[in-house]
């Protein structure tokens, strides 16, 4: 191959790369971009499903991936994990649910999916990819699930981990976010990013039990932004 045509490939690579930068973002539940390199901490305990002789609860990432551009894109995801302290991992991007981390009832901790087909070692990466149209956005679907009905109940321990999340366009790594997962709810924030909390927008106020609450609440309260962050502080 010629000098002349070597820079030109080299040239259409760069070319293809950047455009695949600037295809896809993860944004969180209220379409705010995510910037590539953070770290945010999801510690919010959902209860899908409460019943007398058990309970359904998950601490979800509300993570989404958006195509930014003005045409169709193709996207993969990968995900890798450092050790789950008890639970599951599941996510269900592109399509359909390929990787579940910890089978609840089996040695703990564990980093090990639960699928055959996968290496026992991350990072794993989706075996096909999904088509997200111009500008759609389309949900991870990945949580940590802590009680699962009839299988497990959380005893309320603290723990947590750190998941990695990769898009992945024409096989490059375009945008990576990692997610530390926590019963803690005292964490809170994006590492990375300052910002100043007066100037942020509250969605919503819980107090210590997990209820939902109004301004004028007093006491303990758990201050949740539109930016997805969390806050814990004491209300007079």
């Amino acid at each position: 191959m010629s000098m002349k045509k070597h820079l030109l490939t080299l040239a259409l690579d760069l070319l293809m790369t950047t455009g695949a930068f600037a295809q896809v973002e993860f944004v969180d539940a209220y379409g705010n971009v995510i910037p590539d390199g953070s770290t945010i901490v999801r510690n919010t305990i959902e209860t899908p499903l409460d019943l007398p002789f058990g309970k359904n609860q998950q601490i979800n990432s509300g993570i989404s991936a958006k195509n930014t551009s003005n045409a169709a894109v193709s996207v993969k995801c990968q995900l890798d994990v450092t050790e789950l302290p008890f639970g599951q991992v599941a996510l269900c991007f592109p399509g359909t649910c390929w990787v579940n981390v910890g089978d609840f009832t089996g040695t703990y901790p564990t980093h090990k999916p639960t699928q055959a087909n996968l290496a026992a070692d991350g990072p794993w990466t989706s075996p096909t990819a999904g088509t997200l149209a111009a500008g759609a956005s389309e949900s991870l679907q990945t949580e940590w699930v802590i009680s699962r009905l009839q299988v497990v109940q959380w005893d309320g321990s603290i723990g947590g981990f750190t998941a990695t999340y990769s898009l992945v366009v024409n096989d490059q790594k375009v945008r990576t976010i990692k997610v530390y997962y926590t019963t803690d709810q005292n964490a809170s924030g994006i590492a990375g990013v300052k910002a100043n909390d007066s100037k942020k927008t509250i969605v919503a106020r819980f107090n210590a039990a997990g209820q939902q609450v109004s301004a004028s609440h007093k006491g303990l309260t758990l201050v949740k932004y539109a930016d997805g962050t969390t806050k814990k502080v004491v209300i007079k």
